[in-house]
Order: structure tokens, then sequence, then C-alpha cells
């Protein structure tokens, strides 16, 4: 497992995304760890009780994480009332999924909601540093989430001639199911992340292995916690 370090970092910004969900940047001092795409933080709470979430590494040593205020958790109002106060108290890095230069790259991102932003650093970095590599994202998301983050995909994709995108809707369940079931099948195995819910997790799962996909996380299961606790309500 990679060691990871506590830190206290600044809230540099918020930005609303759709009715529910923030992006925030964080921002962090010049000794850091070694932070990699698709790693995540475990915010340190006021009463003690992490809560995980994904963040990029973007450019000038700042953090970016998406956080969805939710009605079923008891942790969430605490993360909140610590992103109003300023700052942060975070551990990073965590979880078995890392994109580094001499590892396999995904073949497909499949994200539910804010575990987008997990998918959003991974593309950021493939597109800048092996651009030939050819990628799939399905995400599934708040009409308002997709708008706001569409013209940065759209971009992303016209730069990148080897990233294809298929943006859903989050209130049309019967579309991300058929979306999942047509998912070519690789000519060799191929590699897969999944960032979502425990339920997402699984119909996801579910239909990658069926069309002969590993899960990226799967390659690494002792390094806990993995990302899959990402969207989980927190106890």
């Amino acid at each position: 497992m990679l060691e990871s370090s506590a830190l206290k970092t600044p809230v540099l910004s918020r930005q609303r995304l759709d009715a529910a969900t923030e992006r925030v940047t964080l921002g962090l001092p010049s000794r850091h760890p070694d932070v990699r795409p698709g790693q995540a933080i475990q915010v340190q709470l006021a009463d003690g009780r992490p809560f995980f979430s994904v963040a990029g590494l973007q450019p000038g040593a700042s953090l970016e994480l998406h956080v969805t205020r939710r009605r079923d958790s008891r942790s969430n109002p605490q993360l909140f009332a610590a992103l109003d106060a300023g700052s942060l108290q975070i551990s990073l890095p965590h979880g078995a999924i890392a994109l580094t230069d001499d590892r396999r790259l995904p073949d497909i991102l499949i994200a539910s909601q804010s575990g987008y932003a997990q998918s959003r650093a991974m593309l950021d970095w493939m597109a800048r540093r092996r651009p030939g590599h050819r990628c799939r994202l399905l995400w599934q998301a708040s009409s308002g989430y997709l708008a706001a983050e569409r013209p940065w995909l759209e971009k992303l994709a016209a730069a990148w001639a080897g990233l294809s995108l298929t943006l859903l809707p989050l209130d049309e369940h019967d579309a991300l199911n058929e979306a999942l079931a047509a998912l070519p099948s690789p000519s060799t195995q191929g590699l897969a992340v999944v960032s979502g819910s425990s339920h997402f997790l699984d119909a996801a799962r579910h239909a990658l292995r069926r069309h002969r996909y590993t899960l990226l996380s799967d390659q690494n299961p002792a390094a806990l916690p993995s990302i899959e606790q990402e969207n989980a309500p927190c106890r």
C-alpha cells in the first residue's frame, strides 16, 4: 500500500456544477506526497469519521474534487461545514488506482455523478501524456452536471482523436443499461475503471466482465481502501 500523509489544505475556489454538486479546488503546500491521477483523498472530519473522495492533481499544485450534498449521510454535513470554514484536513494518497507512465492505461472509464472527478483527472493526464491511447468515457449524471462539463469534454475530444464520449442523463436508467450492454468487446482483455455508488459499481462490473474487461483496481486488491468508496454513504 502507498504511504499516505495528512495535510491541512486551503479551499481556493468552489463552483456549482448542478443543484447538489460542487467542484472544489484545494491548494497544497509545496511539499506534499506524490498523487497520481485516479487516486483518492481522505477528508478528516471533526468527529473522526473519514470521508473518501476522488481528487485530481492539477497544474500549479492544486487538487480538484467534486462533492455532492447527500441527505443519507451523517458525515456529509460536516464536510460542507469544513468547506464553508475555508480549509480541509486531508490524508493522501489512497486507493489502488493510479496512472503512471509505465503502467497499462484503461480502455474505458465508467462513472456515475461525482465519480466523474476520477475520470476527469485520468482523461486530462492521458490526453497530455499518451495522446495516442484510445479511451472511452461513459458517464451518467444530472443534466446540469453534464452541461457544466460538456464544453471541457468536447474540447478534449476534439484535440484527442482516440477519445470517445457517451454522456447519459441521470434519469434515463434504461439508457445506461443499454449503453453497458452495447459496449464493444476488446480483441484482447480490456482494462476499465468504474467510479460511483456500490449499486452502480455492481451493475457496471457485471457488464464489463461479460465484455472481457478487467477492473484496474482488481489488479491490486490489497491496496485498500479502493476507490469504490467514493460515493458510498459515510458511517
